[in-house]
């Protein structure tokens, strides 16, 4: 690793703290600079952007103020996000040596590839990942704490993948681009903050990390060298700082000034909503919090269990703000049931170098920005790639392997069969039963651009690049008529010099039907093959108009107004069969008169027509 200076971003509920940190080669990090600025407004909540204009001003304020102290250009930034709707899912792959071999790093980073590319598979629904954490490799059953150098025939590898909505990112994003910052890396807020705390030598231990900051509590534990699993409760110290202010009647950010004064002053003066003058004693105000502390401690102790899967962890290891109020610790160890000295705050100064008395000020508070810097050293942030689908900017989670535009399409939610259409249904039926079937249509196929040229799911892309998508059409569903049906039974007969198509007469599961009628899915059609004389079914086709009665079924013919109508106009509306028509005469009656086809009708006609 060469060295490289990384621009830490803690863009907090209360504050956004931001720390340069140069990452030395095989020595410990060095802080630069540090500057922490707090929101003015509640632009921030439960961790996630309300106002991305405040939050995009306050990160302006810390970048240039850090940007001219240090006299570095600072352009791209690591970060790290919590949220309410924290998703983790177990990623695991498996990858066989038959001749066996000798594990390097690219093996060990081939494995963590593939396991999270195991957990992208069975993430939720328009969820992104924004973190991960490796949680071992093993080898024909064995852990391995240093796999690199083993002489293995298979290597197992395992990662825990922390997933948000895709709005959370967005409102993440929405911010840096209103600061003329990109984003370096992200990562998750325990995992920075355990990179920061907690050496590999502890994480045998069967341990709780409990990152409190002023929206949201994120836990992290770890257990026999790895991380068992992450989790957040979202209530943290602005649940305290609402609690003092009921208590006192002051607005919010008297009380939290009050708050974090409880540590180092007896008292304090404050201006309640009445605009009357209060003294506040310290030792009064840590009793009326005695409550709210027990609560928010019951909620972070009863997520712990769960997700220690109900054996209580060795220790609980507190950073961040929120972690600083008075009595916070032995609430938690109250609720817990461990010795008040198993729960500590703890900072990050042993991963520093000639930076303590920086840490030092900054608290526990500076333990995330910490852990996202070195996350970023160690080459463990998630990177994105920005492009835009179908005008719209989208983040896409780059694994080091190339993206594709179906890598696009995937990220954006767009299903299958938009992608690859699907033809239109078929339809089945029978004649006399035999099957038959219908064909539906051919689908459309998608129609898919890069940078305004037809493009291949497989083509790559890259920064920028701009996709467009028209998604396919699927075709239409299958449809014929009971004359299609019949055409194959059909015969074509000269009468006096006329060329006539003629179809058997059918009945549609076993009533008559028109030839017009269109035929239904499963549709069972039957013809009489012993019949020969002409029929027809009755007709409709319009309400009012010519009616006369061919071979005894009625038939109404709407021919418009004064247009005459001829016995062969007929022929549309009636079934003729021909199976037995070979050799005999066609005959065409008018009551009882001998007709031609040119023949007109009138109306209540009688008409026969039959083969003798």
């Amino acid at each position: 690793m060469m060295e490289e200076t990384i621009y830490a971003l803690d863009i907090g509920t209360r504050k956004v703290m931001g720390l340069v940190v140069r990452c030395l080669p095989g020595r410990p990090a060095r802080v630069l600079d540090a500057e922490v600025i707090e929101h003015s407004t509640r632009a921030m909540a439960a961790g996630q952007v309300q106002d991305v204009a405040q939050v995009a001003w306050v990160v302006r304020q810390v970048t240039s103020v850090l940007s001219q102290r240090t006299g570095l250009p600072l352009r791209r930034a690591a970060l790290a996000v919590a949220g309410r709707n924290l998703k983790t899912v177990r990623g695991l792959a498996s990858i066989a040596y038959p001749a066996g071999k000798e594990l390097t790093e690219m093996d060990l980073q081939q494995g963590i590839m593939e396991a999270l590319e195991d957990a992208l598979k069975k993430a939720a629904p328009r969820h992104q990942c924004v973190g991960y954490a490796v949680s071992g490799h093993r080898a024909e059953g064995e852990t391995l704490a240093q796999p690199a150098g083993h002489w293995v025939y298979g290597l197992e590898s395992e990662v825990l993948a922390t997933f948000l909505p895709r709005r959370v990112l967005d409102s993440l994003f929405a911010v840096l681009a209103q600061s003329d910052l990109e984003a370096q890396g992200i990562t998750l807020e325990p995992i920075a903050a355990l990179q920061a705390v907690i050496p590999e030598e502890l994480k045998r231990f069967h341990l709780a990390l409990v990152d409190v900051g002023a929206g949201t509590s994120d836990i992290a534990i770890v257990r026999d060298g790895r991380v068992q699993s992450f989790g957040m409760v979202p209530c943290a110290g602005d649940f305290i700082t609402e609690a003092l202010g009921d208590r006192y009647l002051l607005d919010f950010n008297t009380a939290e000034k009050i708050k974090r004064s409880l540590c180092s002053l007896a008292w304090s003066d404050a201006e309640d909503i009445f605009h009357k003058s209060r003294r506040i004693e310290t030792a009064q105000a840590i009793e009326a919090l005695a409550a709210p502390l027990a609560q928010l401690a019951g909620r972070i102790a009863g997520h712990i269990l769960e997700l220690a899967e109900g054996e209580k962890p060795r220790a609980i290891i507190c950073v961040g703000g929120g972690a600083l109020a008075p009595g916070f610790e032995a609430a938690l160890a109250h609720a817990l049931n461990l010795a008040p000295e198993r729960v500590g705050l703890k900072t990050a100064q042993e991963a520093m170098q000639n930076s303590h008395a920086l840490v030092a000020r900054l608290g526990p508070q500076a333990a995330t920005p910490l852990g996202i810097a070195l996350v970023a050293c160690a080459g463990r942030s998630l990177s994105f790639r920005k492009v835009f689908f179908n005008g719209t900017a989208l983040h896409l989670l780059d694994l080091g392997r190339g993206l594709n535009v179906l890598s696009v399409l995937a990220s954006a939610g767009v299903a299958a069969v938009s992608i690859y259409g699907k033809p239109g249904l078929s339809k089945t039926f029978t004649v006399n039963g035999e099957l038959r079937v219908l064909k539906g249509g051919e689908a459309d196929a998608a129609i898919i651009e890069v940078n305004a040229e037809p493009a291949s799911l497989e083509r790559a892309v890259n920064e920028g690049d701009r996709i467009r998508f028209a998604p396919a059409v699927c075709g239409e569903q299958a449809a014929g008529t009971v004359k299609e049906a019949l055409e194959e039974f059909s015969r074509v007969i000269d009468v006096q010099g006329q060329e006539v198509k003629i179809y058997p007469p059918a009945l549609l599961n076993g009533a008559p039907v028109d030839l017009e009628s269109l035929l239904p899915d499963r549709a069972r059609l039957s013809w009489d093959t012993g019949a020969y004389d002409a029929s027809a079914a009755p007709v409709a086709v319009a309400a009012a108009g010519l009616q006369v009665r061919v071979n005894g079924r009625p038939v109404v013919l709407n021919p418009g107004r004064d247009a005459e109508v001829m016995l062969v106009d007929l022929f549309k509306h009636i079934s003729i069969r021909t199976d037995q028509a070979v050799g005999k005469r066609l005959r065409l009656l008018i009551n009882g008169q001998e007709a031609r086809f040119t023949s007109l009708l009138h109306d209540g006609a009688e008409v026969k027509v039959y083969f003798e």
